[in-house]
């Protein structure tokens, strides 16, 4: 109302606030999607709340996008299942960054590095995980950059704040 949200329509509206970040952050180089299946591995291909892949339409006229270079998890109710589960299967499948978006804390989680753990629940996990809150920003660069794109720096921040005007 009035140009403001609040933290449940944030929550339906997340997902675009993020992918617009991304968009303007990273260009036309990346194909970017919400809420689309993504195939993992012959066993998973999970819906995530977005995520990044490289822009080639040729490659999924036959089949989902793969290979993603970026996983985000928005979560309100679901940082359990996103935290433990869903960082492990992210793990295996050897996505280079994974982001936790928690609404409830107002912070994003960066998970990187993925490495074998037999403690985790699909035996991998990220060695690396960072916790921004706001005032915050991420370079978004291991996968991106080793794909030759320079490193960009996005603040995932903005989309996660509870009474945030709409652009």
């Amino acid at each position: 109302m009035d140009g403001t949200m609040n933290l449940k329509s944030l929550l339906l509206c997340a997902d675009e606030k993020i992918v617009r970040v991304l968009r303007r952050t990273l260009g036309d180089a990346w194909q970017i999607d919400s809420q689309l299946p993504v195939a993992l591995d012959d066993l998973s291909e999970p819906e995530p709340d977005v995520f990044v892949v490289a822009k080639d339409p040729n490659d999924y006229r036959e089949a989902h996008p793969s290979h993603p270079l970026l996983i985000i998890e928005v979560a309100e109710s679901s940082y359990r299942i996103d935290h433990e589960y869903k960082a492990s299967l992210y793990a295996r499948a050897s996505v280079p960054e994974y982001w936790i978006v928690d609404l409830v804390h107002e912070a994003v989680e960066i998970h990187r590095e993925p490495v074998e753990s037999q403690d985790a629940r699909y035996g991998w996990r990220y060695r690396s995980v960072e916790t921004l809150r706001p005032p915050g920003s991420t370079k978004v660069s291991p996968g991106f950059h080793s794909m030759r794109s320079a490193p960009h720096t996005v603040d995932p921040l903005p989309a996660i704040t509870p009474a945030t005007n709409v652009p």
